[in-house]
């Protein structure tokens, strides 16, 4: 039986727990039967033991935890911003692997899978004897390099000194980074000719982000006689210009309020939605859901305004796979395999979204159809299985 032991930054759990921590999850469940897995973690999203000892047998897994030096540590705290603006990489990069770890990872282990980009280098203690695989799972010298081309988001001296450092430091890991033996695997496709043009000696490959758990069985229905329209996630500097943008579009229309209800579900909603009231639009605010299918199962549409950011947004890919109609900006739906109008609706300027807006108001049934063959796509391009046959191919000579 062959067996991958997988190095991570964070425990695999079945959603994103801290981190983006689904992925490895995911794809160690829909691994070949005869593949087994052994997980060395340093469980930075600080899952609990009895969670972890649940994750073993769900995914009949063994998992490791690795400890963290003092040092690094104090990297990762508040107080050690300072000295992390003036070293050479970026802070997890200085994450150990002991020596003896090393031997006995070497000493059951036909492949190698390292999951963080912050810890790729470590495939040099294996690559000259058994085959790696690295996923980042996005590049994090395009994702500084795309803000520093923000200037909305460089507001502050202060901001753009550490996004610069950030951006240095990421370039330099990447140029560092081991190319013999190692493929370097992506879910972003601009992220994988990001990190080849910086490291053209690297085996880099892009793979579809799965999607995870859908309510496959659900009817997609416009409600009546308001169309229930999602605006999910956190207010935060990636949607910032976005859904400022857009909810100032939407009261300046208030028509639509005869046409829509608003929900808001997550964090740092209230000041918008308020807003939204004020032009007498049915809103409603939702904070912590136990299960964001669940939450999503309730509405039509998702407006999705991310204006800045790499890789694929999970949110967006769950909002498809769960029957939603998605309305969003072109970082929103990025790396899933969808095309405009035909299952979903791009918008770049606020004129767009309200012509959008009332297009779906006034075409129900064409509005539902899109939303059909958009999770249709979803299924069939991002669904598990051919995803992870695509993934484990990249482990040489292992039988799917």
């Amino acid at each position: 039986m062959p067996s991958i032991t997988l190095i991570t930054l964070h425990t695999p759990t079945p959603e994103n727990v801290r981190a983006a921590s689904a992925l490895p999850y995911h794809l160690i469940g829909a691994r070949p039967k005869n593949v087994k897995v052994i997980i060395y973690s340093y469980n930075l999203n600080q899952i609990e033991r009895e969670e972890i000892i649940k994750i073993e047998k769900d995914l009949d897994v063994t998992i490791f935890t690795l400890s963290i030096s003092k040092f690094v540590r104090s990297l990762l705290s508040k107080k050690g911003s300072f000295l992390r603006a003036i070293l050479s990489r970026p802070a997890l990069n200085y994450l150990e692997l002991p020596s003896e770890i090393q031997k006995k990872i070497l000493s059951h282990s036909d492949y190698i899978w390292i999951y963080g980009e912050d810890i790729g280098h470590f495939s040099k203690y294996f690559n000259a004897f058994i085959s790696c695989v690295v996923t980042g799972p996005d590049c994090e010298a395009l994702y500084y390099w795309r803000m520093l081309g923000c200037p909305e988001k460089l507001n502050k001296f202060f901001t753009i000194v550490r996004y610069s450092r950030a951006y240095g430091h990421y370039l330099s890991l990447t140029k560092d980074l081991p190319y013999k033996n190692v493929f370097y695997h992506l879910v972003g496709d601009e992220d994988a000719k990001y990190l080849t043009k910086v490291n053209s000696k690297l085996n880099v490959e892009f793979i579809n982000h799965p999607h995870y758990e859908g309510n496959l069985d659900r009817e997609i229905g416009f409600s009546s006689p308001k169309i229930r329209l999602l605006i999910s996630g956190r207010n935060d500097f990636y949607v910032e210009k976005g859904i400022n943008e857009a909810i100032g579009a939407l009261i300046e229309h208030s028509e639509l309020r005869e046409s829509y209800s608003v929900t808001f579900q997550g964090k740092g909603w209230s000041p918008l939605a308020n807003k939204l009231r004020g032009a007498n639009y049915e809103v409603t605010e939702v904070g912590f859901v136990t299960s964001y299918k669940d939450e999503l199962c309730c509405h039509d549409v998702l407006l999705s305004t991310i204006g800045v950011g790499t890789g694929t947004k999970g949110k967006v890919l769950d909002a498809f796979i769960n029957g939603l109609l998605v309305v969003g900006t072109l970082r929103s739906v990025e790396n899933i395999q969808v095309r405009d109008k035909e299952h979903y609706f791009l918008y770049e300027e606020k004129e767009d979204l309200i012509k959008i807006l009332k297009w779906i108001a006034t075409h129900k049934e064409q509005a539902e159809k899109i939303a059909i063959s958009g999770r249709e796509r979803v299924l069939q391009e991002h669904g598990i299985k051919h995803v992870s046959d695509l993934f484990y191919s990249l482990f040489p000579n292992l039988k799917k």
